[in-house]
């Protein structure tokens, strides 16, 4: 039996509007991240784009001035998208925002009913005109949440600026989402519309770095779940904990929810015809060996040893000082919360909090995960504003690189009749320190091995056929001399009377020469 598949799909309607350029160059760069992440990479995970405000009008319901770039779901990359969308010619407000929901909702239903398999679908709108909708909409808007609903859709609407609050738990996530607090001017009309969607459906209102994150998180699920483990200080204590991941964003951070998986939730198919279904009850868990499957026992735990099981140890406490924040690793930060599963869990973390805070010491604990084993080290912050513990991880020394980037100075372009007194004499003193090109007068000459020159010149009168009886000699390479002359000395006659001292010295030197030069030629 072929392995069964399991795929993601999303729906991206990008708003093509260039009047507000600093925000159409940063949803551009939004585009780009997520469309060059990993999640798009699998041959199974797809996509569909529409353009929004598009001269042309082609998509699945026929909405005026939306663009389906792509007849189908497709894996795109940065450079796909980025001619498409310098090809598509923009209309100024022809095309609202919830015509643009309810062409990606049914995009999205479409899909999902027509092929198995499907895991998570998402919609991303990214657009900052949310103003051009009236109350003829509200059967648009209530026909987009009960698609939501049915299909469980994930929608995220970016470009809005909305108050975030910082978020210990689920239920003020919960409530957070629920009720947004939306920061831009929009018509009452639109604001009624959002709320409403975020209150009855699963629909967020976030800004382009939290909605980056939000739109990575869903599909990786593993920044989804806490981190559960028992937090050990010494040798009888053990507080159950429950560690969140927390996403970062322009103003607050948040987490995104776990998702009550059960085994029904996957929709196994096959992988060559994936409209035949198979049950979860008939799956077989193991691996394809020399075309033949391998089962697993439903116990994989020996199969998959680890050295040891996962642990959260603290080891000690050091001076908030010797933690700066400088040296955190910019991957994220986490928040460390009761386990709600355990009644006591509140109350003894809480004793910890304050026993942190009241010492105004920081924990530090050693974290170690059981997939590869490897701890990691994090601080335990205790933050009095909103009386938790933040946990951030620490690097260790090989990690820490120092970095150290100075800025040139800028030109004064200032005349001198501005300058100061001051100015004017350092002005003075290093002018005053400038010599003349012509009045600079140094002819470095090349420095040569006396030994190494002389066995030069004799090879070189051998193989020319030089007589030593003539009044011949050759000239030394020289500084000023070419590179030609440098490798290869040239004759050159001289005149009787012009020799010196230094090459009556130079013949001496050759007769001592004499019988170590010929043994080498």
């Amino acid at each position: 039996m072929p392995p069964a598949t399991k795929r993601d799909v999303a729906v991206i309607v990008f708003d093509i509007d260039r009047s507000n350029k600093e925000f159409y160059e940063k949803s551009l760069n939004f585009l780009f991240d997520i469309s060059s992440r990993e999640w798009f990479f699998s041959p199974k995970n797809s996509v569909q784009l529409l353009l929004l405000n598009s001269n042309e009008s082609k998509n699945c319901l026929q909405k005026p001035n939306i663009l389906e770039v792509f007849k189908h779901f497709i894996q795109f990359s940065p450079t796909i998208i980025k001619e498409d969308i310098e090809k598509a010619k923009y209309v100024a407000n022809k095309a609202t925002w919830i015509d643009a929901i309810t062409v990606g909702l049914k995009i999205l239903s479409n899909e999902i009913d027509t092929q198995a398999g499907i895991v998570s679908a998402q919609l991303v709108l990214i657009s900052k005109n949310y103003s051009n909708i009236s109350s003829a909409h509200t059967k648009d808007i209530k026909a987009a949440i009960k698609t939501q609903n049915k299909c469980n859709i994930k929608t995220i609407i970016v470009g809005l600026s909305v108050s975030v609050g910082f978020i210990r738990d689920m239920h003020e996530l919960n409530v957070w989402a629920k009720n947004p607090i939306i920061l831009d001017e929009i018509n009452e009309e639109s604001k009624h519309a959002l709320e409403t969607m975020c209150k009855d459906s699963e629909t967020l209102i976030c800004d382009l770095k939290l909605g980056r994150d939000l739109f990575v998180a869903f599909r990786t699920k593993t920044k989804m779940y806490p981190w559960n483990a028992l937090l050990s200080i010494g040798t009888s204590l053990e507080i159950p904990t429950s560690m969140y991941h927390l996403l970062k964003g322009e103003g607050a951070v948040s987490v995104q929810p776990p998702r009550n998986l059960n085994p029904n939730y996957f929709t196994w198919v096959y992988a060559e015809d994936e409209t035949r279904k198979v049950a979860h009850d008939n799956v077989v868990h193991g691996v394809l060996r020399w075309n033949k499957v391998v089962a697993f026992e439903d116990n994989l735990k020996k199969y998959f040893k680890v050295e040891g099981p996962k642990n959260f140890t603290l080891r000690g406490f050091t001076e908030k000082k010797n933690i700066p924040e400088s040296i955190f690793l910019e991957d994220g930060t986490s928040v460390l919360a009761p386990n709600f599963n355990d009644p006591h869990s509140h109350k003894l973390l809480y004793l910890f909090y304050k026993c942190l805070l009241e010492t105004d010491k920081v924990g530090i604990a050693s974290k170690v995960y059981a997939r590869n084993n490897q701890p990691r080290l994090v601080a335990l912050i205790p933050d009095e504003n909103h009386q938790t513990i933040l946990v951030n991880q620490l690097p260790y020394a090989d990690d820490v690189i120092a970095t150290c980037t100075v800025e040139a100075p800028e030109k004064n372009e200032s005349v001198n009749e501005e300058q100061t007194e001051e100015e004017k004499e350092v002005f003075e003193f290093v002018n005053s320190l400038m010599v003349p090109v012509e009045d600079f007068h140094l002819s470095p000459q090349l420095s040569v091995n006396p030994r190494s020159a002389q066995m030069a010149i004799k090879i070189a009168k051998k193989f020319l056929g030089i007589c030593e009886s003539e009044n011949e000699n050759l000239k030394l390479p020289s500084s000023k001399g070419s590179a030609f002359e440098t490798r290869f000395p040239v004759v050159k006659e001289t005149k009787e009377g012009e020799r010196g001292e230094a090459e009556a010295q130079a013949d001496t030197n050759e007769d001592r020469e004499e019988i170590y030069d010929d043994n080498l030629l």
